[in-house]
């Protein structure tokens, strides 16, 4: 199409082209997104009068999916379990996500220089994912990049991380190289490595656990859920504010934090009237206001 014939209709007609196709509504939405950009620089260079994209009317336009109910592993014993059921470095590394909240990526991207603010002020420097010296929040764009701390309030994860750090220092290992240096080169690589891991875990887990009840017992999580997504729920059932656990997340605003998990803040919100019911009703302080008619006579 020349830029002249893309209009309202037509852009419309494109949409309800690409919902008759099976497309799925977010990468509807990721290509609606990426169209208005263009038509946007199109306006700016006057080649268009205007967006087309701006003046699609809201039913027509893609929405985001409805968000899903995903399972977080609240049971510190099953992590526990799991814990030991891995093998130690892969140990390790789930602990490191189920403390600060880092991705998988995040974690296997870590440096041995990203431990140096451990011991002093408890956090970890995340600087890159996997191989990558970017966040995902980086986009691929921009010079300057990212970075974020991440707490590690578990003095037992703290240790182990630095004895770690200091066994590689003694190997020779420098501050840019993998703090997991079991770990293979390719990213692909990397999330079967951990993937295959977690799943040998699970299937222990649930297989001595379903001995010990005498009936089947599921861990409905993956290691994801397990870790990153567990400690955002975690954390803001029992209180933390959305702007820590944002940072922690290093999500880009509150209101992305507030998206994914504001059913943790809704079900501790909702136990708070429960706390008083039946407690008896409290004197109050009756303000007597004099008479309007009266004050003004």
């Amino acid at each position: 199409m020349k830029p002249a014939e893309l209009t309202k209709g037509a852009v419309v007609k494109w949409l309800r082209e690409r919902r008759g196709a099976k497309v799925s509504e977010p990468s509807l939405k990721a290509s609606f997104i990426l169209l208005s950009r263009f038509c946007s620089w199109l306006s700016a260079a006057d080649i268009i009068e205007a967006n087309p994209c701006r003046a699609v009317p809201t039913v027509e336009r893609p929405q985001d999916s409805p968000k899903r109910e995903r399972p977080w592993l609240q049971d510190e014993t099953v992590v526990r379990a799991l814990v030991f059921a891995l093998p130690p470095s892969y140990a390790l590394m789930f602990a490191v996500g189920r403390t600060c909240g880092a991705r998988p990526a995040e974690v296997c991207g870590l440096r041995v220089a990203d431990t140096d603010r451990l011991e002093a002020e408890g956090v970890l420097t995340v600087r890159g994912s996997y191989d990558q010296g970017m966040l995902k929040e980086d986009k691929g764009r921009g010079g300057a990049r990212k970075s974020k701390l991440a707490p590690i309030h578990d003095p037992t994860v703290a240790g182990a991380l630095l004895g770690l750090a200091k066994r590689r220092r003694e190997a020779g290992a420098k501050d840019g190289d993998r703090l997991f240096d079991h770990l293979l080169a390719k990213p692909g690589a990397m999330r079967t490595a951990w993937a295959r891991a977690f799943k040998k875990a699970k299937a222990a887990v649930e297989a001595a656990a379903t001995r010990v009840a005498g009936e089947p017992v599921t861990i409905p999580t993956k290691w994801y859920d397990s870790t990153r997504h567990s400690f955002a729920s975690d954390a803001l059932a029992h209180g933390a504010r959305y702007e820590e656990v944002s940072k922690a997340l290093g999500h880009a605003s509150v209101a992305t934090t507030a998206r994914y998990y504001d059913r943790q803040v809704e079900r501790a919100f909702a136990t708070l009237p429960a706390r008083n019911l039946g407690a008896p009703v409290q004197e109050a302080k009756v303000l007597a206001f004099p008479d309007r008619k009266a004050s003004a006579s």
